[in-house]
């Protein structure tokens, strides 16, 4: 009986000590990795996202974290190709909100079997011809022989929508049509997270090389934009998914083929299209996204080359002179 009361003793005294104090919980320390290049690879495409990266927890920083889970995924019959637009604009003294200029327009395209999705600049809706050239441009990258297009009922996408059917049916390529109902936003989910996850990376890209450069980019100008189109780039190479990136899914091997960071200065060649054997065949540029072979935006069209696709360059990674962010 007495050590019953001795141990009932200390449980009273215990849980009366657990009552006069509370362990306060710390926040998560985010902590950069010690390698430094580890961080020099996460700089050139902040991906995957990292809590000690400034630029990712300003523009992708969530309050809470959702994970979504690989197994529900489902594979349909055919593939689903969904569009929408979407706004980007920024506060900015420079330009009034109500002004054209204040925002950035874009039409961002989704698959649903690899998850790969696009970015197309345009500097208004009624570019449909050369929005459709993107969307036959995407489908042939995804390989898809049979596809389902997906939109909305806005007049427009559905302009882009017919005409990319008619394409596809001059191509052989089986189409099948599947809108959103009127009213439904629910309808085009895919695209609408598509949309939010190519802005957010968008956002990081700018934010990185605004800290760099100590110039902040408006929406109206050129690196605003192509900032949108590396964001879709970007994911599609190397957001993984399931085990996969959406890269590897549509090639079946990851992306090898070398890049640098978004909007560090390069040296481009243009041995190619020089005029005179005795001008440069080397020219200074602003790396802008990696294609095959490389794109870059030339210092001197910068303040001119709206939303359009430059000159398609070769690009040097042995040069030592401006290859990464870090020679700034």
């Amino acid at each position: 009986m007495d050590k019953q009361a001795i141990n009932a003793e200390r449980e009273l005294a215990s849980v009366a000590l657990d009552e006069t104090k509370r362990k306060a919980e710390s926040v998560q320390v985010a902590v950069p990795p010690t390698e430094q290049s580890e961080i020099d690879a996460h700089m050139l495409t902040h991906l995957p996202y990292a809590t000690w990266c400034p630029a990712c927890v300003m523009a992708r920083g969530r309050p809470d974290v959702h994970q979504s889970d690989p197994s529900r995924a489902q594979r349909r019959e055919l593939p689903i190709i969904s569009w929408d637009f979407c706004f980007t604009g920024k506060t900015c003294e420079q330009v009034a909100e109500d002004s054209q200029q204040s925002k950035l327009t874009c039409l961002v395209l989704h698959d649903s079997h690899s998850g790969a999705v696009h970015c197309v600049p345009v500097h208004h809706k009624g570019q449909t011809k050369y929005m459709c050239q993107e969307i036959l441009h995407f489908i042939a990258f995804l390989g898809h022989g049979e596809v389902t297009i997906r939109c909305d009922q806005e007049h427009s996408t559905l302009a882009i929508q017919r005409l990319v059917q008619r394409a596809c049916q001059r191509l052989n390529l089986k189409t099948v049509i599947e809108d959103a109902k009127v009213g439904d936003h629910g309808g085009n989910a895919a695209v609408e997270k598509a949309i939010d996850r190519v802005r957010r990376q968008a956002s990081v890209l700018l934010h990185a090389l605004t800290s760099k450069i100590g110039f902040d980019v408006q929406p109206q100008h050129p690196l605003f934009a192509w900032a949108s189109v590396h964001a879709s780039w970007t994911l599609t190479r190397f957001a993984v998914k399931a085990g996969m990136t959406p890269f590897e899914v549509v090639a079946g091997h990851a992306y090898q083929s070398k890049l640098c960071a978004y909007g560090c200065p390069v040296m481009v060649f243009v041995g190619d299209t020089v005029k005179q054997k005795g001008d440069a065949r080397w020219q200074r540029g602003i790396f802008s996204q990696r294609r095959d072979p490389m794109t870059c935006i030339w210092l001197q069209w910068v303040e001119h080359c709206v939303c359009q696709d430059p000159s398609r360059c070769s690009f040097l990674t042995g040069v030592n002179i401006w290859t990464s962010l870090d020679k700034f």
